[in-house]
């Protein structure tokens, strides 16, 4: 690496070297960081770097690392952006259920009032096994 001058082959470098189990010193690691132009990709870098060779740095080397880069912050954002996105998941898969249990429910009142399957299947966008299914339910009642 050029003294002061990022070059994706330095990332790359730092991503195989941390692969292969070989950390490079702490030094190097926030000499490659401070390299990047952009303070963002630093921080985030950095956090990534931090996340992958933590196991193999001591205690003050750590430490030095969430001081240089402000890490705290950027892993708990981190954190709240995936617990956001596992929430958000979730409402859409709810969303998705409840969609499909007005449709079953739906494919149960047509069932009882004798329309026949393939109409059924036709205006609920369920299949014909899954009216089959339900029609095997209410039977059975």
């Amino acid at each position: 690496m050029a003294e002061g001058h990022w070059d994706l082959n330095d990332e790359l470098d730092t991503a195989f070297l941390v692969f292969m189990h070989q950390a490079p010193e702490i030094d190097t690691i926030l000499e490659i960081v401070r390299a990047i132009p952009e303070e963002e990709l630093q921080r985030h870098t950095a956090a990534l770097l931090y996340g992958l060779t933590s196991t193999q740095m001591s205690e003050t080397q750590k430490q030095r690392m969430e001081r240089e880069f402000e890490m705290e912050s950027i892993l708990e954002k981190w954190m709240d952006e995936a617990a956001e996105k596992r929430y958000e998941e979730g409402k859409q898969e709810g969303k998705l259920e409840g969609k499909l249990e007005e449709k079953r429910a739906t494919a149960k009142m047509m069932l009882l009032r004798g329309i026949p399957l393939e109409e059924i299947a036709d205006l609920t966008d369920l299949s014909l096994k899954e009216i089959q299914q339900i029609k095997r339910q209410l039977s059975s009642r």
